[in-house]
C-alpha cells in the first residue's frame, strides 16, 4: 500500500513539474513516508516508474484472464481498454519523457524465453504501437489500437500470455 502511496505522490508531483526536478526528499513528503522507508521500497524515482507500470501490467493479466476471448486479439483488446482506462496517467508520464521505462516492464510481463527473438520482436512491437498511441494523445480508441496491432502481428505467433490462457 505505501507503494501505491508513493507512486500517486509522483503522479501528483509530475501534474507541476518535469521528472528531473523532483526531488526524493519531496516525493516521500508528498507520499507521507521517510526518506529511508522511500529507498527501501524503491531506491530512486526511476524504480518508482517501472512498479507503476508493472502495477498496470498486473492489472491488465487480471483482466485478460477475466475475459472471454483470451485469444490473440482478445489479449491486444485487454491491454488497450487497460491502458486507456490509465490514460490521464499513462499521457503525464510520457508528457514527463518516462514512457521508456515501460518496455522492461512489457519484456518482464509479455516475454517469452521458449521464442526469444520472436517474443523481443512481438514485445518491441506491442511498445512501439503504444508509444505511438502516446504519442497522438490516445486519441483513438482501445478498439481500433487492438485491431492494429493485430493486423501487424505475425501470423503465426502467439504470445506467451496467450499460450498460457
Amino acid at each position: 500500500m505505501m507503494r501505491d502511496f508513493v507512486a500517486d505522490a509522483l503522479l501528483s508531483l509530475l501534474a507541476d513539474r518535469e521528472y528531473r526536478e523532483v526531488t526524493i526528499k519531496e516525493l516521500a513528503s508528498e507520499a507521507g513516508v521517510s526518506r529511508s522507508t522511500f529507498y527501501r521500497l524503491f531506491g530512486d524515482k526511476d524504480t518508482v516508474v517501472s512498479w507503476w507500470y508493472g502495477a498496470l501490467m498486473d492489472e491488465y493479466l487480471r483482466l485478460f484472464a477475466a475475459r472471454a476471448d483470451r485469444g490473440r486479439g482478445g489479449y491486444l483488446r485487454a491491454i488497450f481498454d487497460c491502458f486507456y482506462a490509465h490514460h490521464e496517467e499513462l499521457l503525464l508520464l510520457h508528457e514527463r519523457g518516462c514512457t521508456h521505462r515501460m518496455l522492461g516492464v512489457l519484456r518482464d510481463r509479455l516475454g517469452d524465453e521458449r521464442a526469444s527473438y520472436a517474443s523481443a520482436y512481438h514485445v518491441g512491437g506491442v511498445y512501439g504501437v503504444m508509444e505511438q498511441w502516446l504519442d497522438a494523445r490516445m486519441d483513438d480508441p482501445p478498439e481500433k489500437m487492438a485491431a492494429e496491432a493485430l493486423a501487424i502481428m505475425s501470423p503465426g505467433f502467439v504470445p506467451a500470455v496467450v499460450a498460457k490462457a
